[in-house]
């Protein structure tokens, strides 16, 4: 009877023994169907990348005087060794131009920056075209809007930690509201919500700090950008990115931005234009011209 008894321990100890991995990985999975980061396709931060990619912040301006100094100041002081900014003054009347200039140009950081103005507004998708298009294929683009900030000194080395895996080509990352540091909700509760089938149904007011190669973009056909979407709409080149990157974009949970745009009211271009819903904008992009 001992010996039974000893047998059926042992075989339920070692049981045990393999069951034990099962279950936590079964206890993984349920948990992760609950409570998954946002967007979190696998992709994990390395807290101390051997690479410092090149990365180019890119802000188009039109009268963004009353900001202007605290959007700069937020990228001059990044405390990051390899990147450059490229600002574009689209036709300003308010003096904005030279406040620009005079801020970019006594910086530290003069050196990596080139400031164009244009006598006249072009909007803010051909301008986009020309200064990417410009850009080194290896370069990351940061999208900075004229009247938004970086959260602090750190945003360019935090997100390069993501982009040091090669299969990583697109990020965007949380934001609060400024100034009442209000947390914005992301696009989506899980990354099922994000599959490309379903973008329609995200708000692209939640795309943040949008962060690609510059290859990327300029695998977009600049017509696409220019006439198939209602000018300077930002899913014009944001759907076609996630599309061809359907596996290699990720959101950063990290509160890396601050926005003057409050989530729940239209933005100002939404305002301005009247833009269509979403699911329009797919309905017309699905249309040939």
């Amino acid at each position: 009877m001992k010996i039974w008894s000893f047998a059926a321990f042992l075989i339920f100890f070692v049981l045990g023994l393999f069951l034990a991995p099962l279950k936590t990985n079964i206890s993984k999975i349920l948990f992760f169907k609950k409570t998954a980061p946002v967007l979190d396709f696998g992709f994990k931060a390395t807290p101390y990348p051997l690479k410092n990619h090149p990365f180019v912040i890119i802000i188009v301006g039109r009268n963004n005087g009353a900001t202007l100094e605290k959007t700069l100041n937020s990228t001059l002081s990044q405390k990051y060794d390899n990147f450059r900014i490229i600002y574009i003054d689209d036709g300003s009347t308010d003096g904005s131009a030279k406040l620009a200039r005079d801020i970019l140009y006594a910086s530290d950081a003069a050196c990596h920056v080139q400031c164009i103005e244009n006598p006249s507004s072009l909007g803010i998708n051909a301008n986009l075209v020309k200064a990417i298009h410009s850009c080194q294929d290896e370069e990351i683009v940061a999208l900075l809007q004229e009247d938004d900030f970086l959260a602090h000194e750190w945003v360019l080395e935090k997100i390069n930690q993501y982009f040091i895996n090669p299969d990583v080509w697109f990020t965007f990352t949380s934001a609060m509201q400024y100034p009442s540091f209000t947390p914005i909700p992301p696009p989506s509760s899980m990354k099922e919500d994000f599959e490309k089938e379903k973008l329609h149904k995200t708000s692209f007011l939640n795309f943040y700090l949008p962060c690609f190669y510059a290859k990327l973009f300029k695998q977009i056909d600049p017509s696409d950008i220019t006439k198939t979407f209602p000018e300077n709409h930002p899913l014009t080149y944001i759907i076609p990115m996630l599309e061809m990157g359907e596996h290699h974009f990720h959101y950063i949970p990290a509160v890396l931005y601050l926005t003057t745009t409050d989530e729940k009211t239209p933005s100002r271009l939404e305002t301005k234009h009247n833009y269509p819903t979403i699911s329009q904008l797919f309905r017309l992009r699905e249309t040939p011209l």
